[in-house]
């Protein structure tokens, strides 16, 4: 469940404009978060708790931000849209913390 702004769409109201899906690995401890900001101008900031996980650290954050919405990659040019390590990522104990740029996606893996 998210808390944040939202926007109607042609046949849907009320669509939040930041979403999310994790995947917990309990055998090599890892969360993997999957988060998307949709606002077509805007940061959003984003936090989630994860409070029945032990103290977590960063894996990994990578982050596709597509300011260009039109962008692609073609056969001439594979790498006009790649992922870039984040930097806004803040972890406190059971607490994550980041800004969504505006039309980025971001991947996360935290380990217990």
């Amino acid at each position: 469940l998210t808390d944040c702004p939202t926007y109607d769409a042609d046949n849907v109201k009320a669509v939040p404009y930041v979403d999310v899906a994790a995947v917990h690995n309990e055998e090599k401890g890892t969360i993997a978060l999957f988060i998307v900001n949709r606002h077509l101008d805007e940061e959003v900031t984003f936090s989630i708790e994860l409070q029945q996980f032990n103290p977590l650290s960063v894996l990994a954050h990578q982050v596709i931000d597509a300011r260009n919405v039109t962008l692609t990659n073609t056969d001439s040019e594979p790498d006009r849209v790649t992922p870039a390590t984040g930097e806004t990522l803040s972890v406190s104990q059971q607490q994550l913390q980041l800004t969504l740029a505006p039309l980025s996606y971001h991947f996360i893996l935290l380990k217990e």
